[in-house]
């Protein structure tokens, strides 16, 4: 997968309540990729009531957004996306906080 495409988190940080998610898909000449598949899972560290597996979104140019993602609780989030193009797939894994934009990659 890395060897022909490149996969981003462009968000600029999470709200406790409601969120968009996005990941941006590019080649690795960062042509927008348009047709793939993302399924993102969505957890927080010390419990699984609050997990979700989402695979719903719009795409434009490569960028592919989950839209109104209920985030009920405040503090850190696990993000796992898995983004497949054609037979090619990689996870990628965010850990984000709603009280800051910063987040780490896992």
């Amino acid at each position: 997968f890395d060897k022909s495409y490149k996969v981003s988190y462009i968000n600029n940080g999470l709200k406790n309540g409601t969120s968009n998610i996005s990941y941006k898909v590019t080649d690795i000449n960062d042509n927008p990729i348009r047709d793939a598949k993302i399924i993102l899972a969505i957890s927080r560290p010390e419990t699984n009531d609050f997990n979700k597996q989402l695979d719903k979104f719009t795409q434009k140019d490569g960028v592919y957004t989950f839209s109104n993602v209920k985030l009920n609780k405040v503090g850190k989030w696990n993000l796992i996306a898995k983004i497949n193009v054609g037979d090619d797939y990689e996870f990628l894994n965010i850990k984000a906080d709603t009280r800051d934009k910063k987040y780490k990659k896992f």
